[in-house]
């Protein structure tokens, strides 16, 4: 049987896989509400805390430096100039924003995203999944890695590593492997899907988002 293309012929700089690039969650999701026009109880989820967080209009969120200022369902037009328009319900929560000073709108229909590059990294090595930022640092046994910069299109990251003993820092650049290059680093420790450090047959699982109800009682779907 012939060896895959990169088995021999791959090299990963600093042992460091890099997974994928995204965009960041906001850092407040609209996940629901209660109620009706004039009275509603709004649902959130955040990235940073694992509870749902329940707010009224004016409700401050004195840790993720945001206040609900508004909040409402509306009819939305998504085919118009058609003779009979469709229409969309939404949910919509406007939000002033603390570090920015600006307003942001949060839609029931999409997940909102900031503007920060997300990448994640896995050592091949095995471990965890790191979810890092543009100067985010992190070590191992040997040294210490500092992400330089993140690009999303096309996604990669430049990763300087600083190891005793040198006197410069080593700086690469990341990019997602191939599919064959990603199955043939991951054969080690054998057992273990490629890049999961998981084993065969139970790939760690994606979060899914349910669609939000037209009406009515809205759940963050845990």
């Amino acid at each position: 049987m012939t060896a895959p293309r990169f088995q021999g012929e791959l090299t990963v700089p600093f042992g460091l896989e890099l997974l994928a690039v995204q965009q960041e969650q906001f850092r407040l999701q609209l996940a629901g509400y209660f109620g009706a026009p004039g009275d509603y109880l709004v649902a959130f989820t955040s990235p940073a805390r694992p509870e749902t967080l329940f707010a009224r209009a004016g409700r401050r969120f004195a840790d993720l430096g945001l206040t609900l200022k508004s909040f409402d369902v509306k009819k939305i037009v998504v085919e118009p100039g058609e003779a009979r328009p469709v229409f969309d319900v939404a949910a919509l929560a406007v939000l002033t924003d603390d570090r920015t000073g600006g307003e942001v709108v949060l839609d029931s229909r999409v997940r909102k995203y900031s503007d920060t590059p997300l990448a994640v990294l896995q050592m091949v090595s095995g471990g965890p999944r790191r979810e890092v930022r543009e100067g985010d640092t992190f070590a191992d046994e040997t040294s210490t890695y500092r992400i330089e910069r993140i690009q999303l299109d096309p996604p990669e990251v430049v990763v300087a590593r600083t190891t005793p003993g040198l006197p410069q820092p080593e700086t690469r650049i990341l990019r997602p492997l191939p599919a064959v290059a990603q199955q043939t680093v991951g054969q080690t420790p054998a057992g273990q899907q490629a890049g999961t450090g998981q084993p065969a047959g139970k790939a760690g699982k994606t979060q899914v988002f349910p669609p939000h109800p037209a009406k009515g009682l809205a759940t963050s779907g845990k």
